[in-house]
């Protein structure tokens, strides 16, 4: 994965790419709908158009459809905040969710 923040764009290797599966999901209405665990979430600049109850509620469900040591990314004027916070450490423009062993 390539990530180049001046022209505010990620590219995929085309390996990754092969693998992916890509879903649409509505993060204001829908539960959670997906029924399995992932190794990698893109959510880019839809946080910022949240209030914080509902980042919290997104980024949590984030959470637990990660795989442990999974990684979240979101854009780059984003960031994850308050308790939430906790349960991810960031690198570089990633998050990666932390095991449930090292909570």
């Amino acid at each position: 994965m390539d990530i180049n923040e001046l022209k505010d764009f990620i590219k995929i290797k085309p390996f990754l790419l092969n693998k992916a599966e890509f879903m649409k999901h509505d993060l204001v209405t829908d539960k959670n709908i997906f029924g399995r665990k992932f190794d990698f979430i893109i959510c880019r600049n839809v946080l910022i158009y949240f209030n914080n109850t509902l980042q919290n509620k997104t980024l949590y469900m984030f959470w637990e459809n990660l795989n442990d040591d999974g990684f979240l990314v979101i854009g780059f004027h984003e960031s994850i905040m308050g308790a939430m916070a906790l349960k991810f450490i960031k690198k570089g423009h990633c998050y990666f969710k932390k095991s449930i062993n090292k909570l």
